[in-house]
This record gives structure tokens, C-alpha cells and sequence, in this order.
């Protein structure tokens, strides 16, 4: 059949049928239009994300094979529309799509060189605790963080967001990443480096403090270390077989709970009652499994009356009757009982009546941060204001559900009968005096908190719900430090799905990438080839 022109150009039979498009016009239209489309890609990725520049590297390859490819198969096509009436249209329809696509670059650039970010995750990962912000607003010098840390090692790249977060409240920061492996000497030196220290340093011109990790609460506390805040000594008791408070790993220890402490700046040290450093400030004593002497009771009560300040954790059966005038002294009723709690939640971590778990407190600065939160207690005996009491505030109490077993060593299954005490039960107080006529009085006012239980801060249970927290916020307001008492870094809820930096990849290759490079890519072929036709 002889074939003829049509208006536009094209090819048509006599019956004015458009003759056959070769099947290699075809297909390159379509590499075409994905090598088109993988070029917008690759440019869009690499603007949203730069570290996923060999992704973009790959679309843009890609994409200039796809129009090459096109133009090979089509020449006579695109010599016709270069030709053809419709050729200003075209022009239009590229100007405005390199002008859509320089708006997207745009405005990317805009939102990474503007400094207003909208922290949109559940948990408020992205954003500082009110008091980080307050404490960064408040340097008034240069502070210099240290990360001596391997250019592979992840907590650079947390090191560095950390900092990124504190530097929208604060110009007083700067940030240096050192190879461990080549520190300069001078700084070994003066930062007493060893293979066992922290990798992380933060100094001013005359102080300086570590940290083990990139947390938030570390930061936070060693920049308030750094304002010229003095060094709190805490000295834990030893010498009455008590849990020792250099072991990490027994699960009775008290490891863990010193570098709590250790890690919101207080000096941590073992010391006998009768060999107290001179600068001690705070005496924690736990759960002493032998009778203090007298004359160590009276050391105790010298270093309390003296503006000391005193932790206390107990355990039922622990001997105590030498300090009974002490207890007496602050307003302490102490009992030698079991509190048993029958409340369900508690029993539902999988331990017995003899672990209450607690979610309401008292109004106190030690409780006010954790309202909410649970703190989880094991074999709890029942500490409580003696009747007129002033200086003593109940910290805890149990739930309604809860007695006080009067045998603390009764075998379960425990029932309330005549002489127990039914619950509540207060398990924790805190006590506050003047020491007005002490001689050599340390600090106007000596505070002392009691708990009946040492296991919550125990290796075993400090990490568990808000233990730590109660902890240190003890510490802290035990010390007077009330600008460290606060509820730690928000942690990200839910489940989490372990994968390697290249399950990483692919996934971002083929749910970023690849599947919507596709449907576009086709769908913008579907019309080219219903347009052809």
C-alpha cells in the first residue's frame, strides 16, 4: 500500500491508518522515558539525602543509557517534532519542567540551610529536655568537645546530632573528632589519657570532664560541671558486709547504681565509718548484713548533726537496733517486717507479692519527675514519719492491696491477719534538719533519705523502669543539686529490627529507588505511546 503524509506529518496508509511503529522505537521510547525519569531521581536523592550519592550516581548512569538508547531508535521521530509546529510547545513543556525541577532543588537547599526544624517522632527524639536547653543557654564560654573516636565507630554519628541539637541554644560549642590510635601527646597529657578512659572530653581552658557515651544526660551534667560547679564527694560504707559498690556484674552488687552517680559527676569512693575522708558529703549505706559498732553509729549520727547528709537503704532483716537513737533522732519508725503487695501489676513482671511495684508517689522534688513512671522493689521492709514528725516526708507507699507481713520471715503464700499492718505501707522517707549549734557544721541543713529496700538499686533492678532515675534524683536532692534532678534522655518506643548497613541499602534501593522509579517511569511510557499512536 502506498502510504501518504498526514496534517501532522505522520505517516498514514490510503485508509488513513497510521503505519506500523518498529518495536525498537518502541522500547527505546520507553528507556527514554525511565532514563528520563531516573535522571530526576538521581538528582532528587542526592538533594534530599547526600549519602545516598552512589544510589544517584547509579539513576543518572541509568538514565543517560535510556536516552541515548532513545535517540538511536527515534531519530526520525524527533527530527519530525523539531520540525513540526508543535516544537515552541515542546520548548515550553522542558523550560517548565527544568523550572519545577529547579524549585524542588530550591527549596530543598532552603530547608537545609534554615535552622527551624518541627521534631514530629512520637517520643520527642529530636528535641533536648528543657533543662539541657536551659544549661546550654547559660555557657558564657567556650566549651570543646573531644570525641576520640574511629571514623567507623557509631557514636560519632550520635556525637555529632547531639551537639547539632545543643548548638540551636548555644554558640559556646565546638566539636573535634581525633583518631584514638593518633591522639597528639599534649592532649594525652592534659586529659590523663589511658586505653581504659572515656572517649569523649569536654573542656574549658581549665577544667575538664568525661563521659562514656553521647547521651544527653551526660552532656547535660558535664557542661554543669564545667560551670564552675565544685566536685560532690559520695562515699559508699563498707566494712559490715555490705553489696559491694565496685561490681557491675552480681546481680546483689551495687555497681551499676556508683556509676549512675559517677556518670552525673560526683566523685565515688568506698570508705570504713571510722576513716571518712574529709571531704565526704553524702554516706550511703547499704543493707548492712552485720551490727554497726557503737562508736560507729555515733560517727554516723557526728557526721549527719554536722551537716552530712545521709542515703540509707535497708533491707528487711538487716540488723539495726545501733541505729535506733538515730532513727529515733530524725523521726523514723523503721519496721521489722515484710510489706507483701497483692496488686497484680507487679506480679505481672513476673515477681512475686514480695515486689511491689509503684507508680504514684508523694509530692517531693525526688518523685515529682518520675509521676507516672514505675519503680519496681524486691523484699521491702516498712519505713514511715513517726508520729509528730515535722522534718519527715513520706516518699512511697504501696498500693491498697498491699500489708505489712509482721514475720519477715514468713514462707509464702502470705495472708493479712491480726498483727499485720494493712497497706498502704510507706516504704522510703526523706528528712531535712537544721544543724544550727553543730560545731564545725558542714551546711545549714543535713538531709537523709531511708528507704526500706537496698534491691532496687541493685545491679539486678536499677535499670529496670525508673529505679535510676529515683536513684540519682535522690542524690541530687540530697546534695541540694536540684538542677540535676531530672528524668533522663526520652528513649524510642517499640520494637526495633536489627539489620546491616547493606539490608539498609537495599531497602532504601528498592522502597525509595526502584519501585517508584518504575511507576512513574511506566506510567509516564503508557502516555508517550498513547500519544504516538
Amino acid at each position: 500500500m502506498a502510504l501518504n503524509e498526514d496534517k501532522a506529518g505522520r505517516d498514514t496508509t490510503r485508509e488513513g491508518r497510521l503505519s506500523a511503529v518498529p518495536w525498537s522505537a518502541t522500547i527505546g521510547l520507553v528507556l527514554g522515558v525511565l532514563g528520563t525519569t531516573a535522571l530526576v531521581f538521581g538528582i532528587v536523592l542526592v538533594v534530599i539525602e547526600p549519602r545516598l550519592g552512589p544510589l544517584s550516581a547509579g539513576n543518572v548512569a541509568f538514565g543517560l543509557v535510556g536516552l541515548v538508547v532513545y535517540v538511536a531508535t527515534n531519530r526520525a521521530a524527533i527530527g519530525r517534532a523539531v520540525r513540526g509546529r508543535s516544537s515552541p510547545l515542546l520548548a515550553l513543556e522542558v523550560v517548565i519542567f527544568v523550572g519545577v525541577l529547579g524549585l524542588v532543588v530550591a527549596t530543598n537547599y532552603g530547608v537545609v540551610q534554615w535552622e527551624q526544624e518541627w521534631d514530629l517522632t512520637r517520643d520527642r527524639l529530636y528535641t533536648l529536655q528543657p533543662q539541657s536547653q536551659q544549661v546550654a543557654e547559660r555557657l558564657d564560654r567556650p566549651v570543646f568537645v573531644y570525641g576520640f573516636l574511629k571514623s567507623e565507630n557509631q557514636q560519632r554519628g550520635i556525637l555529632g546530632e547531639q551537639i547539632r541539637l545543643y548548638r540551636q541554644f548555644t554558640d559556646q560549642l565546638q566539636l573535634e573528632f581525633i583518631d584514638p590510635d593518633r591522639v597528639p601527646a599534649p592532649l594525652i597529657e592534659r586529659f590523663e589519657l589511658d586505653a581504659k578512659s572515656a572517649r569523649i572530653v569536654l573542656a574549658t581552658e581549665s577544667r575538664h570532664v568525661k563521659i562514656e557515651r553521647p547521651t544527653e544526660d551526660g552532656l547535660t551534667n558535664a557542661l554543669i560541671d564545667l560551670l564552675d560547679r565544685p566536685v560532690r564527694h559520695v562515699v559508699f560504707v563498707e566494712g559490715h558486709g555490705e553489696p559491694s559498690a565496685e561490681d557491675k556484674k552480681t546481680e546483689a552488687a551495687m555497681g551499676q547504681a556508683a556509676a549512675a552517680l559517677r556518670a552525673d559527676g560526683y566523685e565515688v569512693e568506698n570508705s570504713r565509718l571510722d576513716a571518712l575522708p574529709e571531704d565526704a558529703e553524702l554516706l550511703v549505706l547499704v543493707a548492712p548484713r552485720i551490727e554497726l559498732l557503737p562508736s560507729e553509729a555515733e560517727a554516723l549520727d557526728r557526721f549527719l548533726e554536722a551537716g552530712g547528709h545521709g542515703l540509707i537503704l535497708l533491707d528487711p532483716g538487716s540488723p539495726i537496733s545501733n541505729l535506733g537513737p538515730l532513727f529515733e533522732e530524725l523521726g523514723v519508725n523503721v519496721g521489722d517486717d515484710l510489706v507483701v503487695d497483692q496488686s497484680p501489676v507487679g506480679q505481672s513482671l513476673g515477681f512475686g507479692p514480695d515486689a511491689p511495684l509503684i507508680r504514684s508517689y508523694e509530692a517531693h522534688p525526688i518523685t515529682r519527675p518520675i509521676q507516672g513512671q514505675p519503680t519496681l522493689f524486691l523484699r521491702v521492709r516498712s519505713v514511715q514519719p513517726a508520729l509528730g514528725a515535722l522534718n519527715t516526708t513520706t516518699l512511697l507507699r504501696t498500693s491498697e492491696e498491699s500489708w505489712a507481713e509482721a514475720d519477715p520471715l514468713a514462707s509464702p503464700p502470705w495472708r493479712l491477719d491480726g498483727p499485720d499492718a494493712p497497706g498502704p505501707i510507706a516504704i522510703a522517707v526523706a528528712i531535712g534538719r537544721g544543724t544550727a549549734g553543730a560545731v564545725d557544721a558542714r551546711a545549714d541543713e543535713s538531709r537523709v533519705v531511708v528507704f526500706g529496700d537496698a534491691d532496687f538499686a541493685s545491679n539486678r533492678l536499677v535499670g529496670v523502669g525508673a529505679n535510676r532515675d529515683l536513684l540519682v534524683n535522690t542524690a541530687n536532692w540530697l546534695l541540694n543539686e536540684v538542677d540535676r534532678v531530672t528524668v533522663r534522655p526520652r528513649q524510642r518506643s517499640g520494637d526495633r529490627l536489627a539489620i546491616t548497613a547493606m539490608q539498609h541499602y537495599g531497602i532504601m534501593f528498592f522502597a525509595v529507588n526502584l519501585l517508584p522509579l518504575l511507576i512513574v517511569g511506566f506510567g509516564f511510557s503508557v502516555w508517550a505511546l498513547r500519544r504516538r499512536r
